[in-house]
């Protein structure tokens, strides 16, 4: 079964510390941009570890990470049989992964069936086996990972799987540029090795990718002046380093820009910032990036845009873990 067939939302949530947390499946089929009859309904919860943040979701192999803060760990979920309409698979205690202390972000690269995840107070990232860990085989599930150098701080993970390149924010204001082709579950001969890095600014958090223009989308904004730094994939990925030195053109964005997401079908970025409350549009692919105006919401967080039906859907959710994420089963 395909796992986007599932249309259920994960979103984390827990209390901080060392209590589980849990992770509640929303219906997308019923609570969406056009259909909201199902939004009223108290939704199913799967538990996961402490303090649960970031998901990320490999379609491949229908495995649903789930980075635990507190545990230090990431949990896996099977979308097949822990869903929004199928819970029998929401099992007490699901499989876990070993990570580096404080895990931040996380994100898929499926060809190598690769999970990486940020550790924030180690200043590594993660390389763990999704072969060995996912859905249908927890083999691997307990051993500690590899691990691969970056700035200070590391938080948001992305992917560009057409140049093998990993993006990852760190606080101290650069975006690390990882192979990943040279370092992988698979292959780790290349993780010892400096990456590049791009200067964007007070304190990245979320990152995003464009494929079709290879542009890379960085929300900075933490502690100061708030901004999104628009890195071209073209000349700054894994194979080809050439632009990563320079400093990237920036759009202005809301107070405490945290994390962002991209509409391909409607060219159109979504900022979330934190400090205002509010979720900043910005358009222009082509032309260069311009803040179309800002949507009120409750306190934003993360913001995953969804790829069908509608061109986007905004899922939002607060809860008392320092990164509460909406992360959809498409």
């Amino acid at each position: 079964m395909n796992p986007y067939t599932s249309h259920t939302v994960y979103v984390t949530g827990g209390t901080l510390g060392d209590s589980p947390g849990s992770v509640a499946l929303i219906n997308a089929a019923t609570c969406n941009a056009t259909v909201t009859s199902g939004c009223g309904q108290t939704p199913s919860t799967a538990p996961v570890g402490s303090t649960p943040g970031w998901v990320a979701v490999n379609p491949a192999t229908h495995s649903v990470y789930v980075v635990n803060q507190a545990d230090s760990s990431v949990s896996v979920l099977d979308s097949i049989s822990c869903n929004a309409t199928v819970t029998s698979g929401c099992v007490k205690t699901p499989p876990a992964i070993a990570i580096g202390f404080v895990g931040g972000a996380v994100d898929v690269d499926v060809p190598t069936d690769t999970i990486y995840v940020s550790n924030q107070t180690a200043n590594t990232v993660s390389v763990l086996n999704g072969a060995r860990c996912n859905a249908s085989h927890t083999s691997g599930c307990t051993r500690f990972a590899p691990t691969t150098a970056v700035g200070f701080h590391p938080q948001g993970v992305a992917t560009d799987r057409s140049t093998h390149t990993i993006y990852v924010a760190n606080r101290e204001g650069t975006v690390t540029v990882i192979s990943a082709a040279a370092c992988n579950a698979r292959n780790g001969s290349g993780c010892g090795q400096a990456w590049a890095t791009v200067p964007v600014g007070d304190s990245p958090q979320g990152v995003a990718i464009e494929h079709a223009t290879k542009t890379i989308y960085t929300a900075a904004g933490f502690n100061g002046a708030s901004a999104v730094s628009v890195i071209d994939g073209r000349t700054c990925n894994a194979s080809n380093t050439l632009g990563c030195g320079q400093a990237p053109a920036k759009t202005a964005a809301g107070a405490g820009a945290f994390a962002v997401a991209v509409d391909a079908a409607s060219e159109t970025i979504y900022v979330a910032n934190r400090r205002d409350n509010t979720v900043s549009v910005i358009g222009g692919f082509a032309t260069g990036p311009m803040c179309l105006g800002v949507i009120r919401t409750g306190q934003p967080w993360r913001l995953v845009p969804r790829r069908r039906r509608s061109p986007w859907t905004r899922t939002q959710t607060r809860s008392m873990s320092p990164t509460p994420t909406t992360t959809r089963s498409r």
